[in-house]
């Protein structure tokens, strides 16, 4: 289970997730923490303020800071138990494509890319479009449709798959292909089966 876990979240992911929200939540909380607790007690203090005050101050910040970098591996660590859970108790369903309507209708064709790249500028267009114009997969669950939206590769391109791993309680599924790749995306809605005929 964790081989998977690890395959569906792996290492380099985690940190490439991590570092960077993790140095961003350190700083907002060591910063907010030592304002709560230095803009108060300074002006108890009054102007003078002793030599100690700076490092009540840059400890109360650290302490902030190692909050902050615990809430990040906390959330780290759920989302990587979460991988796992889906991999123990999910089922593996044929994946269907959702018809298109509205916005992913127009962004998904040529046209749309090109209006899309116009309008909002050529990187930021392609990647709306590339987000919401995007396939989406679904799956049928226990009288429960499962949708999540496909994934575009290095170039561009979506590539469809054969099978979900779904879970009823996980907010995440597993993409396959049986070419051997494996993509987690987040659910992004899920809805009743229509009863059958």
């Amino acid at each position: 289970m964790t081989a998977a876990a690890g395959r569906l979240f792996p290492i380099w992911q985690a940190l490439l997730i991590g570092v960077p929200i993790g140095l961003i939540a350190a700083s907002i909380f060591g910063l907010a923490l030592a304002l709560v607790v230095a803009l108060p007690l300074g002006a108890v203090i009054g102007p003078s303020k002793p030599s100690w005050f700076g490092h009540v101050s840059e400890a109360v910040a650290v302490g902030g800071a190692a909050v902050g970098l615990w809430l990040v591996m906390r959330w780290l660590r759920g989302r990587r138990a979460g991988f796992a859970t889906l991999v123990r108790t999910g089922e593996l369903l044929p994946a269907e494509e959702v018809e298109k309507a509205g916005l992913a209708r127009a962004l998904g064709t040529r046209a749309g890319v090109t209006i899309a790249r116009l309008a909002l500028g050529g990187a930021v267009g392609s990647t709306i479009a590339q987000i919401y114009g995007g396939p989406v997969a679904c799956a049928v669950l226990d009288g429960e449709i499962v949708e999540a939206r496909t994934a575009a590769d290095a170039r561009g391109r979506f590539r469809f798959p054969e099978l979900m791993l779904v879970d009823r309680r996980a907010s995440y599924v597993a993409l396959l292909h049986r070419a051997g790749w494996i993509i987690p995306q987040r659910v992004l809605r899920r809805r009743p089966a229509p009863p059958a005929t």
